[in-house]
């Protein structure tokens, strides 16, 4: 089977890249072509792919500023001939912003089949199956997929262990800037500012509130808590909107997919989509008074007891902490 992993340039491209390759994790070995199409992006970004992707078959990079560039249709227009002349048999996206619009599409150009935010792409007798989480994370679907090409977007996220590539330095080609073209339907382009990374993604601590808390004081109990340990606070998706805190530090399905050394998870009940976004940490606490919260199924510990006292201790432990350090150093 001929594969092509198509990714777009971006901060986590390691990440991505990861994530792709975990997808079709079966099909990494030396039967089978994996081709790297790299859409853009810089010769730091070519080195990474390079050194992390040893043992791909090639590495095609698109020579062009695709920040700058951007332009769904320009990009399908090149991947469309490009797909011409190598006819590979299923193409991965990584499952970011441009990775997902420019697979949906660029199934629909080729009129093939397309599934999206797929965990794993894989063989079994004769058959080809995509596995995925459907009805808000609760069952995993396995489709059966019945003709190729196909087209899969990977689900977002961290993955569980480093794929590892068979084989040496990948071939390298370096393939000429797509012309940009005039499309009647685009009357103007104005390139906005970047959005700052969402901390939580890159945190090695993070302590996160659920509506167990009871109220916004409860919450505040837990930011601080975090500030005092140099740790990162996040939410349940019904914490944020109840306006404890900012939609932005939502953790789960909605909102932030991420995987600390140690997540300490505080009056969350544990939903399916919650524990999709937490799933990676390396050690995950539980800390809820209902012996039967769903999230102890999945808790590498789970202390049963009111979260907003077991915050107040923790407070009261690191301010004690941070008081006997100063005056250490007054010493």
């Amino acid at each position: 089977m001929k594969l092509a992993l198509v990714l777009t340039p971006s901060p986590d491209l390691e990440t991505a890249l990861q994530k792709a390759a975990e997808t079709i994790r079966a099909f990494i070995s030396p039967e089978h072509q994996i081709d790297l199409w790299l859409l853009g992006g810089t010769k730091n970004d070519l080195r990474l792919l390079q050194e992390q992707a040893k043992g791909c078959h090639r590495l095609l990079q698109i020579a062009d500023d695709f920040e700058e560039n951007y332009l769904p249709e320009r990009y399908l227009d090149f991947m469309t001939s490009l797909y011409e002349r190598e006819h590979p048999d299923l193409m991965v996206f990584y499952g970011n912003i441009a990775g997902t619009e420019l697979g949906v599409r660029f199934a629909a150009r080729l009129q093939c089949g397309c599934c999206t935010n797929v965990q794993e792409f894989f063989a079994e007798g004769n058959g080809l199956f995509c596995k995925k989480r459907v009805y808000s994370s609760h069952l995993d679907a396995v489709l059966l997929v019945k003709d190729l090409p196909f087209v899969v977007t990977a689900a977002k996220g961290m993955a569980k262990q480093k794929a590892i590539f068979q084989g040496e330095k990948s071939e390298t080609e370096i393939i000429a800037q797509p012309v940009l073209k005039k499309y009647a339907f685009v009357l103007k382009r104005e390139r906005m500012e970047e959005q700052p990374r969402n901390p939580l993604e890159t945190a090695s601590l993070i302590f996160v509130g659920g509506k167990g808390l009871g109220n916004r004081n409860g919450f505040q109990k837990l930011e601080q808590v975090s500030a005092l340990l140099h740790g990162a606070s996040g939410a349940t998706r019904p914490a944020a909107l109840s306006g404890w805190t900012g939609l932005d530090k939502i953790i789960g399905q909605s909102g932030a997919i991420v995987g600390p050394e140690l997540c300490v998870a505080v009056g969350v009940s544990g939903a399916a989509p919650f524990i999709a976004g937490v799933e990676r940490a390396k050690l995950l606490v539980a800390v809820n008074q209902d012996p039967s919260a769903p999230i102890f199924s999945y808790a590498d510990v789970g202390i049963i007891e009111d979260g907003v006292k077991l915050l107040d201790c923790l407070k009261q432990m690191a301010e004690h902490q941070q008081r006997r350090g100063k005056s250490d150093n007054d010493v």
